[in-house]
């Protein structure tokens, strides 16, 4: 058989035609980035201090704060060359080998065309730099990790707007874990944590869940399920009944419990280096408040630690049935870092201390202690049982304000006989210190409840009403009997329940400029025609009902909330089955 040397040759041809377009597709489908950083000559004292006092920059804001309009103007903004600046280059090529995926890379540019990123004439080239090493080799396991490039990569990660998903935790755990077997952690400085304070403000919620989410795994800690940093929104906790005493942002509490304790006795002690990755962890997170719940001397050591190692600014500490000793007020005082904002609750806690707040607690805004076993005796508040008794609100008020009320808390402290002597001695310290005696309040438990209405809330001294809630139920309501009192400047939540709301009750509740949770049960509404009502205080409204024909008041009543952010909707229906027998005939 002869060899047909021609037919072999067009083969080869062809063979390597295709494999050359192939490579022609591969390469022209690569994407190659180009990062321009402004070129920064050694500036003098005066050019730093004007640049410190020039406006807030475009991209200086959380992620999570921006609307998606702004998130794809904030992209654009990366397009944007100025012409008066001259620009280092800086260049990755293929940038779809990184394996991440960056919002700025993608929103504002053809998904064929090479990429030309103009960064802002504040970022820094040699932080850069460092950002732009770790994109080159981050999948190398990185033994010279340092806490400030641990900080700034997640820093550039933020302002390029990386990709929340899978590739980004696995990324969070190599850095971590990196950071953890470095010489940064073992020869820990947390005063290099907090050189780091101000790029952490521009980290998203999602960022600072997903570094603790990495943190807990690379700890191999056992309670999967359990993460003491975060409290879910609609998660139930013992300070749910004390709510309008202390702020209602659960995303950035750290609860000091049982749990956290369980943690913090098993990992923080296994040796130095997990000590400081946890104090790195905790000045990290987007801590604002802490919660301290039922911990007695045993478990103080623990409050101790934190107290003395989280520098971030705290605006509110909340005890929950907690023992305050003199080490508390101590630690307090010399470690946490306040503000003219912050404030300190006390709800039932025993004090046995003489120490009071001074130095640096005098700067706190409120001190608040919940006690009811000061107040129930003097204030007559808990006997009046039925308020339907009573021809008018009026009245009521009135009552509360009869004069056998007219105590001082100080008079309050002194008349309870059943009050430990220490710490009646604390509160006569605080009253007489003139610093804090504008600062100090004691608040009461507020009930009323009677067959039509129930009243809860919290009474401060000179007739001061917080956090009221009232129930209507079962009743024909036409007048709303708490306006132009003093309540009604207070009333934060109002439910209705099995009743009949007509008009000019409806828009009186409408009116409520501190109402913020409306609830309707199973009650009939009765709007007239060419009446106008509006509210913008409402944000929770929860709504049910028998009657599918109460779905046009319904779409009415929120189309009227214009602050609205959840709403509830119940419809329950009843069927009635007939059964029909066919007859024998």
């Amino acid at each position: 058989m002869k060899f047909d040397f021609c037919s072999f040759y067009m083969n080869l041809f062809h063979k390597s035609l295709f494999l050359s377009i192939l490579i022609f597709i591969k390469h022209s489908s690569e994407r190659n980035v180009r990062f321009n950083i402004p070129y920064h000559y050694e500036e003098s004292c005066s050019n730093i201090l004007l640049k410190e006092t020039k406006p807030k920059c475009w991209c200086q804001i959380q992620r999570s704060s921006i609307f998606d309009t702004d998130e794809v103007e904030y992209c654009k903004n990366f397009s944007r060359k100025d012409k008066n600046v001259q620009y280092d280059e800086y260049v990755i090529s293929d940038v779809e080998k990184l394996n991440l995926k960056f919002d700025t890379f993608y929103k504002f540019n053809n998904i064929n065309s090479n990429l030309e990123i103009f960064l802002c004439d504040h970022v820094k080239k040699s932080e850069f730099l460092i950002f732009y090493e770790f994109l080159i080799s981050y999948y190398l396991l990185n033994y010279k990790m340092t806490i400030d490039k641990f900080y700034t990569i997640l820093y550039f990660l933020e302002y390029f707007r990386v990709k929340q998903d899978d590739k980004l935790r696995n990324l969070m755990k190599m850095i971590l874990y990196s950071l953890s077997i470095s010489d940064d952690i073992k020869h820990f400085d947390l005063d290099k944590v907090s050189f780091h304070f101000s790029k952490q403000v521009y980290f998203s919620h999602e960022l600072f869940k997903k570094i603790s989410q990495e943190y807990f795994k690379i700890m191999n800690f056992k309670m999967s399920s359990f993460l003491p940093f975060f409290i879910k929104e609609n998660e139930y906790d013992i300070s749910n009944r004390y709510k309008g005493l202390y702020s209602k942002d659960k995303k950035h509490v750290l609860e000091i419990n049982f749990e956290f304790k369980l943690f913090f006795d098993e990992y923080k002690a296994k040796n130095q280096k997990s000590k400081y990755l946890f104090i790195l962890l905790l000045n990290t997170l987007d801590i604002k408040y802490l919660h301290v719940y039922n911990m007695n001397e045993y478990k103080f050591r623990t409050l101790c630690f934190i107290l003395q190692n989280l520098k971030k600014k705290i605006y509110e500490i909340v005890f929950f049935h907690w023992s305050i000793c003199d080490e508390t007020i101590r630690y307090l005082n010399d470690n946490l870092v306040y503000t003219n904002q912050t404030k300190i609750v006390f709800i039932t806690s025993a004090i046995v201390t003489n120490i009071i707040f001074t130095d640096n607690l005098s700067k706190i805004n409120d001190i608040i202690f919940y006690e009811d076993n000061i107040l129930n005796k003097n204030y007559k508040v808990m006997k009046i049982q039925d308020i339907d008794n009573l021809n008018t609100i009026d009245r009521m008020i009135k009552n509360l304000q009869h004069s056998y009320r007219k105590f001082s808390d100080e008079d309050s402290i002194f008349d309870d006989k059943n009050m430990a002597e220490i710490k009646r001695q604390f509160y006569f310290k605080v009253f007489k210190q003139d610093e804090l005696k504008n600062k100090v309040k004691i608040i009461e438990s507020l009930y009323f409840n009677s067959n039509h209405r129930e009243i809860k809330g919290f009474y401060e001294n000179n007739d001061l009403f917080t956090n009221i809630s009232i129930t209507f139920r079962k009743s024909n309501w036409k007048n709303f009997t708490f306006k132009d009192t003093i309540l009604e400047k207070n009333i934060n939540e109002i439910k209705i329940v099995n009743s009949k709301i007509n008009c000019s009750f409806l828009v009186d509740i409408l009116s409520l400029k501190e109402l913020e949770k409306l609830t309707i049960y199973n009650s009939e509404i009765v709007i007239e025609n060419n009446v106008v009502f509006s509210n913008k205080s409402i944000k929770y409204f929860r709504f049910q009902t028998w009657n599918c024909d109460d779905f046009f008041l319904f779409y009415q009543l929120i189309s009227k909330m214009t602050s609205l952010k959840e709403i509830f909707v119940e419809f329950s229906y009843r069927f009635e089955f007939i059964s029909f027998m066919k007859p024998n005939i």
